[in-house]
């Protein structure tokens, strides 16, 4: 029984993660009219605090955010992003969970080692922006080898 409450409160928050990640690229897109998405990590990581901190405080077990960090890695992975753009998100959700499990996913609100973990899985969707920095040949050879220009 605990089990299925584990998957039913995962995939809400991957659910209810996703809705916060579309909000900030609408964001992004109407409002900054910016095609190149540099703001849009921030803006996820403000609107889905509470996604994030509601997971842990719900499931308490090692796993969940580690869940979290894998949809997103598969998101950039599919969603036509570098090739090693998934690496962060996979990274980011196995620290940040390792972390929450450390505070033992107690006082999500005042704990000060899940919003340490937060902050870790938040930099999971820096992932394409920080493959630019890393490997920005590789990064430039993708983008041209899918008809964009270097404008």
């Amino acid at each position: 029984m605990r089990q299925k409450i584990f998957i039913k409160q995962t995939c809400r928050a991957l659910l209810l993660y996703f809705i916060c990640l579309t909000i900030a690229v609408a964001i992004d897109l109407i409002f900054f009219k910016v095609k190149n998405m540099y703001h849009t990590p921030a803006l996820v990581a403000i609107f889905s605090g509470w996604v994030y901190l509601g997971l842990i405080q719900k499931t308490k077990q090692f796993g969940a955010v580690t869940c979290l960090g894998l949809f997103m890695s598969i998101f950039f992975f599919t969603s036509g992003h570098f090739v090693l753009t998934f690496l962060p998100s996979l990274l980011a959700g196995l620290g940040a969970d390792l972390l929450a499990k450390k505070g033992n996913y107690e006082n999500y609100e005042n704990d000060k080692v899940n919003l340490l973990s937060y902050m870790v899985f938040s930099l999971g969707n820096l992932g394409p922006i920080v493959t630019m920095w890393l490997a920005p040949k590789a990064y430039s050879a993708q983008l041209l080898a899918k008809g964009k220009t270097q404008d």
